[in-house]
């Protein structure tokens, strides 16, 4: 009797067989979590002058990791935010939840392995920033944002147009800019599909990203798997880079809500995961600025049950 009973309770709380999908519906409860706080410096500077913008000591981007001042900056960004203080861009950069409406004007400066860039260097399609009519008092918070080659930010700063200050320079150290990121891949619902299979993904059904902002799926233009060979509280640590600190990485450009991943390109084909290794997948904004994904999932094998 007791080993009739110890059976009953054993079936009883066995959780259900975890079945592996071919057609594979991406859901919120799949999506990592995630939340960021950014802190940054706020200069201000002459009112209408031009000025020099240096950062030739930079060794190190917001995120702490190595930086090479002159071959990391692709391009620097300069926005101008009318209305909002440096508080509330910090807060909006790290929520990302920035809107166009909040943009007044959008410039850039191409340093060209320089270190240094003047205000009135920024342009945008050739046409150059009139400094003394623009980056004037009154104009609100002008965030300043290093962009890597690869278009992700390195480093920010905030930039106010004063007409009490007579600063016409700053020199961005390493200690300026700092972005913190909380990451959990652990309390989500893994994604299991069978091993060394390539399978089919549709993300119709995704309403939030990781942050719990409402997602726009038409952002979201580039899908990306990665093989890991660390467990995954370290791959946590990297969230900010995953597509840098993968061993393995296979991406594809997408336009609509689903791919088949035996389209993704790598240094090898796609032919599934497997469970050596920590395997994951995500979705990206090119055009966000955060650079977290939107959506990040963990890819686990499982079989049919027999």
């Amino acid at each position: 009797m007791t080993a009739l009973l110890l059976g009953l309770l054993a079936c009883i709380a066995a959780p259900p067989p975890v079945l592996p999908c071919d057609d594979c519906a991406l859901t919120d409860a799949n999506n990592f979590a995630w939340s960021s706080t950014l802190d940054a410096p706020a200069w201000h500077l002459a009112s209408g002058a031009d000025a020099t913008i240096a950062w030739d000591t930079l060794d190190r981007d917001f995120y702490g990791d190595p930086f090479d001042p002159a071959q990391d900056v692709g391009r620097v960004a300069l926005v101008a935010l009318p209305g909002l203080t440096p508080e509330d861009v910090a807060d909006a950069l790290a929520h990302d939840d920035l809107a166009q409406a909040d943009v007044g004007l959008f410039v850039f400066c191409a340093p060209g392995g320089a270190t240094t860039c003047r205000l009135s260097d920024f342009e945008l399609f050739g046409n150059g920033m009139a400094v003394e009519t623009y980056f004037v008092a009154g104009t609100g918070t002008w965030l300043l944002a290093l962009l890597t080659p690869e278009d992700t930010i390195g480093a920010v700063a905030f930039l106010i147009p004063d007409a009490a200050s007579t600063t016409t320079s700053v020199a961005l150290t390493p200690d300026d800019s700092t972005l913190a990121l909380d990451v959990d891949f652990r309390s989500l619902a893994p994604l299991a599909v069978r091993a060394d299979e390539a399978f089919h993904v549709d993300w119709s059904g995704l309403t939030h990203d990781g942050l719990g902002n409402d997602l726009s799926l038409g952002t979201l233009d580039r899908l990306v798997v990665g093989r890991f060979d660390a467990p995954l509280s370290e791959v946590e640590t990297r969230a900010h880079a995953l597509t840098e600190s993968a061993d393995a990485l296979w991406t594809l450009d997408v336009t609509g809500s689903e791919a088949e991943l035996a389209s993704l390109t790598g240094e090898t084909p796609f032919t599934g995961i497997d469970g050596d290794a920590t395997w994951l997948l995500a979705l990206y904004c090119s055009s966000c600025l955060n650079p977290a994904p939107r959506f990040a999932t963990v890819l686990v094998t499982a079989e049919d049950p027999t």
